[in-house]
């Protein structure tokens, strides 16, 4: 079994980013890595901010990533998700252009950040 540990989000300044979740959060990082990455736990939640480490520059950011969840009921999952009032950019849809066939949707967290959950009928290899 997979567990999710944690996650990290890239930034364009990482020192900027450290002030702006030390203010939200009202924690320090638990540890920083010169000009690279932070980490900040809470309890046994991890949330860190990551830069690249090869050039000194930031990677991209802004919506390139996507977070990505398996549902065993997602016509039942969907139907939740919706009554949240969650804002669902993606509605619930097969995928004619993927070579495996997959169910899906993609909602926006308060951030902005995507969310996909989707169902496979089989096992992707």
């Amino acid at each position: 079994m997979i567990t999710i540990e944690g996650f990290y989000f890239t930034v364009t300044d990482l020192d900027k980013s450290i002030k702006f979740y030390e203010e939200l959060l009202g924690i320090s990082p638990t540890h920083v890595e010169a000009n690279r990455w932070a980490d900040f736990y809470q309890g046994d939640k991890h949330f860190g901010l990551l830069c690249d480490a090869e050039i000194n520059q930031c990677r991209a950011v802004g919506n390139n990533g996507v977070l990505n969840f398996y549902s065993d009921n997602i016509q039942q999952d969907y139907e939740q998700i919706k009554n949240m009032g969650a804002k669902i950019i993606d509605k619930l849809c097969d995928t004619p252009d993927s070579p495996y066939e997959y169910l899906s949707f993609t909602v926006l967290d308060p951030d902005e950040n995507r969310i996909e959950i989707a169902w496979y009928p089989v096992t992707i290899q």
